[in-house]
């Protein structure tokens, strides 16, 4: 597992790994790398992690950790009473099985905000889980992002 920090743009990602039996192989992927929405809000990639000493860390893969957090960066100023809801599903698209709002930052003038939210995961088992956000103005949703949470066995 990967995780980088760039900016925004096209890019192609080539990731090539060797056994420990000296088999190879390699993958290339194209990569858009901006932010989500075309309206008066955009949304950034959902990032996933653990809060360590009330700070947020990021995590690719969760184990034995009771709660995930999930981070949103929301751009725009907007005009309204803006909300997010964090949600689990087993599948992409499909009906959520946790729901809860996340604590949004900033005030209503300001053009950026950070959504945190807390998720429970410690009872779930070991598998691909979907978290998505949904943030909203006024009660309507403008924007939705989702992400894989992969809880592994130790």
């Amino acid at each position: 597992m990967i995780a980088l920090v760039t900016k925004m743009g096209a890019y192609r990602m080539r990731v090539a790994a060797t056994d420990v039996t000296g088999r190879a192989g390699a993958v290339d992927s194209a990569l858009d790398v901006k932010l989500i929405g075309d309206g008066p809000i955009t949304l950034s990639s959902l990032v996933l992690g653990v809060a360590e000493e009330g700070r947020f860390a990021g995590r690719l893969q969760f184990y034995e950790e009771p709660t995930a957090v999930a981070y949103l960066e929301i751009y725009g100023a907007p005009k309204g009473e803006l909300s997010a809801e964090l949600q689990l599903a087993g599948i992409e698209g499909g009906p959520p099985a946790v729901r809860g709002a996340m604590r949004i930052t900033g005030e209503p003038s300001d053009d950026q905000h950070v959504a945190l939210g807390g998720i429970p995961i410690g009872s779930i088992p070991p598998g691909d889980l979907v978290v998505r956000a949904v943030v909203s103005l006024d009660g309507v949703p403008v924007g939705a992002v989702t992400r894989t949470l992969r809880k592994a066995q130790r």
